[in-house]
């Protein structure tokens, strides 16, 4: 008997459960942190932290996306951030399982998995605030998802991360990103910016809005422009759950997404 979507869906989640389980027998025994978690989602923009050596930090979440008749669900998101040494970290995205639904019909596949590390390159230490913090970023990803979602190729990219503290409160933080595609037509160049502009309403919950874009260097691709906002609440300092939304600000249809995630932090200094 063939199966059913709900079936495929609750195989994948086991298999996302399993997943996660795994990279948290990885990171070894829980302890509390002084420090609390600080993640590279749910905004678009990454963050210029580093996850301290000797930890594990596991980020995912699911999204919605509305891109004219296309209708999109990703299940998982997830980024698998391991400290190697004090200013280097380990990335492995697992990524997410999609739905995605127009008229006439739908696909269902697991993305590809990404490689790469982040390394810190500036901190603040007692410099004003216009000195930011920085962060380098390289990735790529690989071509092992499913035959409807996967590139089919290396996509090697580069992020470099950027932060400011504005006050107590409010912080800014901004990407420049280069990456090689791969496609049906060959490979394309794709540059990327983003802004983020965060603030703590509480000790626990934080806000942030953001602009994103995507200027392709190359092929036949148009420039694509994003606005998104979100918050984040921390459970403890070592447990967050966020909630997003955003839009194509290109779109004449008002095409638009929304998502919820966590992130969770193991280990030992």
């Amino acid at each position: 008997m063939p199966s059913t979507p709900s079936t495929v869906v609750r195989a994948h989640a086991h298999s996302f459960v399993a997943a996660v389980a795994a990279l948290v027998v990885l990171a070894g025994s829980a302890a509390a942190q002084s420090e609390p978690i600080v993640t590279d989602r749910p905004d678009f923009t990454e963050s210029t932290s580093v996850v301290p050596r000797g930890m594990l930090q596991v980020e995912g979440g699911y999204t919605f996306e509305r891109a004219g008749a296309v209708h999109t669900h990703a299940i998982g998101e997830v980024l698998g951030r391991v400290g190697l040494l004090d200013a280097l970290e380990l990335r492995i995205g697992l990524n997410s399982y999609t739905i995605t639904s127009v008229a006439g019909g739908s696909s269902t596949g697991v993305e590809d998995a990404s490689l790469g590390v982040k390394l810190g390159l500036l901190r603040r230490d007692g410099h004003g605030a216009a000195f930011p913090e920085a962060a380098l970023i390289v990735a790529t990803g690989l071509p092992t998802g499913g035959s409807a979602v996967t590139a089919g190729g290396w996509e090697p990219e580069a992020k470099l991360a950027l932060g400011w503290d504005l006050s107590e409160r409010l912080g800014v933080a901004a990407n420049l990103n280069a990456a090689s595609l791969h496609g049906n037509g060959g490979r394309t160049g794709e540059l990327a910016g983003s802004v983020s502009f965060g603030y703590s309403l509480t000790d626990r919950i934080g806000s942030y809005a953001e602009y994103y874009g995507f200027y392709p260097t190359s092929g036949p691709g148009a420039d694509t422009h994003f606005a998104n906002a979100g918050l984040t609440y921390l459970l403890t300092d070592d447990f967050q759950v966020d909630a997003r939304v955003g839009h194509n600000l290109g779109s004449p249809e008002g095409d638009y997404f929304f998502g919820i995630g966590l992130a969770r932090r193991w280990g030992h200094r």
